[in-house]
């Protein structure tokens, strides 16, 4: 049974998780328009895409930490954090 204060982790993670792929979505967006400056020398474009798409990134990477955090605050007993029987290939 999920305790109140695990469901609440839950909610929380799940939120980071949601605002995590949201900054790594624009990421992506953005270093698709700084390969294309580049592809046309477009230098100051180029620069300018690639330091918002890195601004993303970090931010992303933020909220997958938190996302991470909470989920192992809500199942402490989970050791493996959920990878037993999980190959990679898989997912």
């Amino acid at each position: 049974m999920v305790t109140k204060r695990e469901h609440e982790l839950d909610l929380a993670a799940a939120e980071h998780h949601r605002k995590a792929a949201h900054h790594f979505t624009i990421a992506a967006h953005e270093h698709t328009k700084a390969a294309e400056a580049d592809s046309h020398d477009d230098h100051v474009g180029a620069a300018h895409h690639a330091h918002l798409a890195y601004g993303h990134q970090i931010e992303g990477i933020r909220h997958a930490e938190i996302a991470a955090v909470d989920e192992e605050k809500a199942d402490p007993e989970d050791e493996d954090h959920g990878h037993a029987g999980h190959t990679h290939a898989a997912h």
